[in-house]
This record gives C-alpha cells, sequence and structure tokens, in this order.
C-alpha cells in the first residue's frame, strides 16, 4: 500500500506555481514579452498574482488599468508617392471594472465584441449606411451622424441616445473632455470583473494630479455659449445627462504612459525621415 502511494505521487507532476514575475523573466528560451503599462488595486494584484511594485492607492473607481501602444492599419501616399506606406502609431487603455461596485448601462446582452481595423470585414461596403466599415447603431437609439467610429454597447433605451466615455488627459482645462473610441469589451470576464478596451489619445498627458475618464449619455445640444477662456470658442450646452461610471488615473500612472510614447516616438520619427528622405 505504501508503495503505491508513493507511486500514485510520482505519476503526478507538482502544479506549476507561476507568477507574473515568472512568465516576465529570461530563464533561456523565448518568452512573450508583456508591453503594457499598469495599474491596479491590491485585490486585483492578489487575484492575478500581479507585482505589488504597480499596486496604487491613488486608483480610484476601477480596480486596473492597463496602457499600450500599436499600430494602425497601412497608410500609402504619404510624401506625395503612392507607394510610401506606413503604420501610424495608436494608444489603448483597458481598463476593468468590478460592475458589482459599478454596473454598466449595456444595450444589449452580447458578452464581447471588437471594432474591426485591420480586419478583411472592416474593408467590406455596406449600402444601409453608405459606407464600409461603419459601426452599426445597437437596435432602437437614434440614428447617428456623428461620424464618430466606435462601438456603441452603452447608453439609455428610453432616451435612444448611446453614453460614450470621454477623457481630459490632454486637455487645457479640468472640464474639458474629449470622447475615447471603445474599441472592444468582454463582461464577465472573471466574475463581475469585465473588460473595455478604449482609444486613449497618443498626445503628452497634462500635469495635473490626475485624469478623469467618465461614461456619459451623448446628449443633444440645447444651445451654443462662448468659451468662458478661450476666445472665439463656443461650447455645448446640454440637458441633463447622467453619469454612468467616472474612474481617475494618478498622475504617476500618466507619466509612465509618457515615457512609453516616447521610447514608440523616437522609432516612428526615425521611420519618417526615411520616408521623406530627412538626413
Amino acid at each position: 500500500m505504501i508503495a503505491g502511494v508513493i507511486n500514485v505521487k510520482m505519476a503526478h507532476a507538482e502544479p506549476i506555481d507561476l507568477t507574473y514575475e515568472k512568465t516576465q523573466t529570461y530563464t533561456g528560451r523565448a518568452f512573450e514579452k508583456d508591453e503594457h503599462v499598469w495599474i491596479y488595486n491590491k485585490g486585483f494584484a492578489e487575484k492575478f498574482r500581479m507585482p505589488a511594485a504597480w499596486i496604487s492607492d491613488d486608483l480610484k473607481g476601477i480596480e486596473a488599468a492597463a496602457f499600450r501602444t500599436g499600430e494602425l492599419e497601412m497608410t500609402c501616399g504619404l510624401a506625395g508617392n503612392e507607394k510610401t506606406c506606413t503604420r501610424f502609431m495608436k494608444c489603448l487603455l483597458d481598463i476593468y471594472v468590478d460592475e458589482k461596485k459599478t454596473p454598466l448601462p449595456w444595450l444589449e446582452d452580447k458578452k464581447a465584441d471588437w471594432l474591426p481595423s485591420a480586419d478583411s470585414f472592416h474593408w467590406l461596403f455596406d449600402a444601409a449606411n453608405n459606407a464600409p466599415g461603419k459601426v452599426p447603431n445597437p437596435p432602437g437609439l437614434d440614428p447617428d451622424d456623428s461620424g464618430f467610429r466606435t462601438l456603441r454597447p452603452f447608453g439609455d433605451r428610453q432616451a435612444k441616445r448611446p453614453a460614450y466615455y470621454e477623457h481630459n488627459g490632454y486637455t487645457p482645462f479640468d472640464d474639458q473632455f474629449n470622447n475615447n473610441q471603445v474599441l472592444a469589451y468582454q463582461r464577465n470576464l472573471h466574475g463581475n470583473l469585465s473588460m473595455i478596451r478604449l482609444s486613449y489619445g497618443c498626445q503628452g498627458r497634462n500635469k495635473r494630479p490626475y485624469t478623469t475618464l467618465r461614461l456619459m449619455l451623448n446628449g443633444k445640444p440645447i444651445r451654443y455659449v462662448d468659451h468662458p477662456k478661450i476666445k472665439g470658442v463656443r461650447n455645448p450646452v446640454y440637458g441633463p445627462r447622467p453619469i454612468y461610471h467616472s474612474f481617475q488615473l494618478p498622475a504617476a500612472f500618466e507619466r509612465k504612459i509618457d515615457a512609453a510614447m516616447a521610447e514608440r516616438k523616437k522609432l516612428e520619427e526615425s521611420r519618417y525621415k526615411q520616408i521623406l528622405n530627412f538626413k
């Protein structure tokens, strides 16, 4: 019986205790490198075995965020030459939301979706929308004529309006926001945890203590008024626009994003000089 027990133990391999650090450590073999800039709370780190170094008590409203740069589809015709092509940089932000704490206003029951960019069906002409690759509106919403290319998974069916994420990451004023595209999402990725992938402008970040992002109903302007600080600019005035979700990214995280973009831009500058024949 003892021998039998020993044989059983030897027949089963010991469980592999993988942590993030182990998957990102070179051991003489090729490995997949994580290029994201991470920030998260303590609970997220413990649940997913992530490094304690990226835990932040200043992260408010979400469980985690991960930023990375990538490349857009090919752009050609640069510098007046049909065959001069390159891929421009894109910036992406994955946010992780605990929907037990913050239920999101989903319009449909889809569990996951993504916005096609370089996918083949991005180029297929949609006669109903009179444009190739245009994203259809969820059923029941007012027709969208903004030209803003994004998934529209959030909104208010009664108001017949979508809700968009927006941020003030590189605007001059705290109350000035720009829209984020929703590029992908996966609901209930792990229990109540949902992931939403947003576009996150590749401009340099501002220097305020934190960046605010919020999910707000996209209302129709009632009127326009002069901007209190910028001459010649008129701001839209809306009726009631509920904010469904708001969170803050601390300045320390934004500085890491600046560093990641600076490295990427060095590569792009070298590429542009080659395209334009600069020395």
